[in-house]
């Protein structure tokens, strides 16, 4: 299971890795199973996606206030895992979001891996 205590961040700002801790705070267990289990799926394509992808499958976590940062904390995590790498950006559809620009992210194949 994705646990970003146990995966070393590369950040200069110890902020962004503590801010994403605390989002992550109050995620279940069981809403980080879902989100891996998804992510994972929609790497394995080796399309592109976006977070909103997977919030469509499985909507945000249903407790905390920091609900939509753990979702960006958690796309983290899966790109520090090897799993998703950004491969661009896109215009965000969910209404809440306000059009907003969102990372695009895909699957990384296992030749880039060995690179």
């Amino acid at each position: 299971m994705l646990d970003l205590n146990q995966i070393p961040l590369p950040f200069e700002n110890p902020d962004k890795r503590s801010g994403q801790i605390k989002a992550l705070k109050n995620v279940s267990d069981s809403y980080r199973m879902a989100f891996e289990r998804v992510v994972r799926s929609l790497a394995a394509t080796y399309k592109p996606f976006t977070s909103e992808d997977i919030i469509e499958e499985i909507g945000t976590p249903s407790e905390g206030s920091n609900r939509n940062n753990a979702i960006g904390a958690l796309m983290s995590a899966a790109a520090q895992s090897g799993i998703i790498r950004k491969s661009g950006f896109a215009t965000a559809k969910r209404q809440s979001s306000h059009g907003r620009i969102i990372h695009v992210w895909v699957g990384i194949h296992p030749i880039e891996k060995e690179k």
